[in-house]
C-alpha cells in the first residue's frame, strides 16, 4: 500500500481478475498479527497495522518437511581470508608434563610429546635443552602444519633421561621459551 505496508491476503478475499487466477497474493502464505500486541479477536479485525520496526527479527517455522527434491541458493560476498598476524607466545607443547604416557601414543614403545600453534607457513627451529645449558634436540619444523612431534629422543636417536627440559622455539614472527617435565616410563626387559 502507499503507507509502506503489504497487502494481506486471507480466505477468500483474493482478488480475482479472470476465473480462478489470483492477481493479489503478497505474503499468501504468511501471516502478520498487529506487532504491537492489539486484540486480535476484535471484530473487525484491523489488518492494516503497522510494520515492524528495523532490525526485528523473524522465526520462520514450518511444518513442510524438507524433501530430496529441495533446491535452496543462498548468494553471499565474496570470501576474503583474514590474516591474523602470528603470536609465537601461542606456542605450546602437549602433555607438559609428560608422565610416561601420552593417549596419541599408538604403541608401548612409542614415546612423544607435540609443539602447536608453529607456524604453517614458514619454518620454525625447536631447540632442547637440559638443564645444565647442553643442547639436546634440535627439529627443524618445516611440515606445513602447526605441529611438530618429539619423540623424546637425543640428536643420537637415545631416550632421553626423565627430567626438566628448556625448549627454545625460533620463528620469523619471534622466539618462545618453554619448560618441559618428562618422567619416562621404567624400562623392563620382556624377552631374555
Amino acid at each position: 500500500s502507499a503507507s509502506g505496508n503489504y497487502p494481506w491476503a486471507s480466505g477468500a478475499g483474493f482478488a480475482l481478475s479472470a476465473a480462478g487466477q489470483i492477481t493479489t497474493a503478497i505474503l499468501m502464505n504468511i501471516t502478520f498479527a498487529n506487532w504491537n500486541g492489539g486484540d486480535v479477536t476484535a471484530d473487525p479485525f484491523v489488518v492494516d497495522a503497522d510494520m515492524p520496526e528495523e532490525g526485528t527479527i523473524f522465526r520462520m517455522v514450518t511444518t513442510k518437511p524438507n524433501t530430496a527434491n529441495d533446491v535452496f541458493t543462498i548468494s553471499t560476498s565474496a570470501y576474503k581470508t583474514a590474516s591474523a598476524a602470528y603470536d609465537p607466545k601461542t606456542i605450546n607443547v602437549w602433555p607438559n608434563p609428560y608422565f610416561a604416557v601420552n593417549p596419541e601414543e599408538r604403541t608401548p614403545l612409542e614415546r612423544r610429546v607435540t609443539f602447536t600453534h608453529l607456524p604453517e607457513d614458514g619454518s620454525a627451529t625447536i631447540r632442547v635443552f637440559n638443564l645444565a645449558g647442553q643442547l639436546v634436540r634440535k627439529i627443524v619444523h618445516n611440515n606445513g602444519t602447526q605441529y611438530e612431534v618429539w619423540d623424546l629422543n637425543n640428536n643420537f636417536n637415545i631416550p632421553v633421561a626423565s627430567g626438566m627440559y628448556i625448549v627454545h622455539v625460533t620463528t620469523a614472527g619471534g622466539d618462545k621459551v618453554l619448560k618441559v617435565g618428562v618422567v619416562q616410563p621404567e624400562e623392563r626387559i620382556d624377552v631374555y
